[in-house]
């Protein structure tokens, strides 16, 4: 079977901002939009492959896609592929809740057929009981307390929001699971966003995934 599978794992870098309260997050038992936290990681996973890839704000190193195929009350944030370090700047719409990985893990079937649910549900899962070391802040505040474990609640069509003028090929069965935060929609302004995670292989720390990306967000006034 070969795997389309991305790891998206962060590393903090240096900043601050002014904000004194702390933001608040959600736990895994709450919903955004009659949608509940698993199922915002299928969303999000399919928003990432609703682009042409060259495109992608995963691949950006600057911020500016981070408005591509960004609709609804949640706004997604990313990672990046592999050993990166970025700084990313972005405009975020009031009232947007935020979304997005620290780490996680997509198993689909690419071009091999008879790839059944249960197999790549399996491969996630295993994958990520090695995940140790997840960190997050915002402005001055750790929020490590908030991040929660997520998998996809059922299998699900990785391409199902890619046009259909691309005639791209469904990517049923897919499966996600990760380490994911929520954020209630922060204050306008500007806020430091910063998350990390270390993961393992073999029972060991393994340095060629670890990431320093940062997100610079201006929080539009209503």
């Amino acid at each position: 079977m070969r795997i389309l599978a991305t790891l998206l794992a962060v590393a903090m870098t240096v900043g601050s901002t002014a904000h004194a309260e702390a933001p608040r997050a959600l736990t895994a038992n709450d919903t955004v939009g009659d949608v509940d936290m698993p199922g915002w990681t299928v969303r999000w996973w399919q928003w990432a492959f609703s682009m042409d890839q060259r495109q992608s704000p995963v691949r950006d190193r600057t911020g500016a896609q981070c408005t591509l195929n960004q609709s609804g009350p949640v706004w997604f944030l990313t990672g990046g592929f592999g050993v990166d370090q970025v700084i990313r700047y972005c405009t975020v719409p009031a009232d947007r809740y935020l979304f997005f990985p620290l780490i996680n893990l997509l198993q689909a079937p690419g071009d091999q057929e008879g790839v059944t649910c249960e197999q790549v549900q399996q491969a996630v899962t295993f994958r990520n009981t090695a995940i140790i070391n997840v960190w997050l802040r915002v402005n001055s505040h750790n929020l490590r307390d908030s991040v929660v474990l997520l998998s996809s609640p059922d299998c699900f069509d990785l391409t199902a929001r890619m046009p259909e003028s691309t005639n791209a090929p469904s990517q049923y069965p897919a499966a996600t699971s990760g380490m994911w935060v929520m954020l209630e929609p922060l204050p306008p302004g500007k806020h430091i966003l910063q998350f990390g995670a270390q993961d393992t292989r073999d029972g060991r720390p393994n340095d060629g995934i670890v990431q320093a990306v940062e997100y610079v967000l201006t929080v539009e006034a209503k």
